[in-house]
């Protein structure tokens, strides 16, 4: 009897330990799937930055176009100005060559000397517009990119653990919501695992505390402490 009961013994034992690695390695299993899922989550929360620093590269490059532009006006300004003064220096050397002639040949082209002599070059102007739009770029530009990454960043105070939730409730990406589902996609038996509800990933001892919640469906909810 003793040698039948012993034998018994260690058959419960052996099918303990079966159990016993199938809940490991289903707990594996499990970490796994977690692990893949944090990690596209972050990958998808890092990418949404990459197209914000994206949008700071198109700001930068309406600077250097507009730079580009407004240089190249002044390169075309400094082209026309030159060849003003080519011209007037041609004028002065032919005016001052025609002097040096007999005085009834200077006399018989006096008026066409005149004329070229009487050619002066515009008086100079300061360019309108030749500076970059300081105030278009700049002005504002800590609202601006404020803004934008409130509509990419939300604070939420309280986000939901997923790994206390009921194997029956689904958990939004961000964890501040959840529902009901009789379908749900099968999670790993966990000792921090409840049944029925779901823990707050940070707990308190001290303070003064409440929440805003929103119920959209379903006949029985609460909200308590654990």
């Amino acid at each position: 009897m003793l040698i039948g009961c012993h034998k018994g013994g260690n058959s419960m034992n052996n099918d303990r330990k079966h159990q016993q690695v199938k809940l490991v390695s289903y707990s594996l299993h499990s970490l796994q799937i977690q692990a893949q899922d944090i990690e596209r989550q972050i990958k998808g929360q890092f990418k949404k930055l990459y197209l914000f620093l994206q949008e700071e590269d198109r700001w930068i490059d309406a600077v250097r176009m507009e730079e580009v532009r407004k240089s190249q006006v002044m390169k075309n300004k400094i082209t026309e100005m030159s060849r003003e003064i080519s011209s007037l220096s041609y004028t002065i050397k032919a005016t001052e060559q025609q002097l040096s002639v007999e005085d009834i040949s200077f006399l018989q082209n006096y008026k066409a000397t005149e004329t070229r002599a009487k050619q002066t070059l515009p008086d100079p102007k300061r360019v309108s517009g030749a500076l970059i739009d300081v105030a278009k770029h700049l002005g504002n530009l800590q609202l601006r990119v404020s803004e934008k990454m409130n509509g990419m960043v939300q604070y939420t105070p309280v986000i939901l653990d997923p790994n206390t939730a009921d194997t029956g409730l689904i958990l939004s990406e961000d964890f501040t919501s959840m529902r009901h589902c009789d379908k749900a996609p099968q999670l790993s038996d966990n000792p921090e695992r409840l049944y029925g509800c779901v823990l707050g990933s940070e707990g308190y001892n001290s303070g003064t505390h409440s929440w805003d919640v929103d119920h959209f469906d379903g006949l029985y909810w609460a909200v308590g402490v654990h």
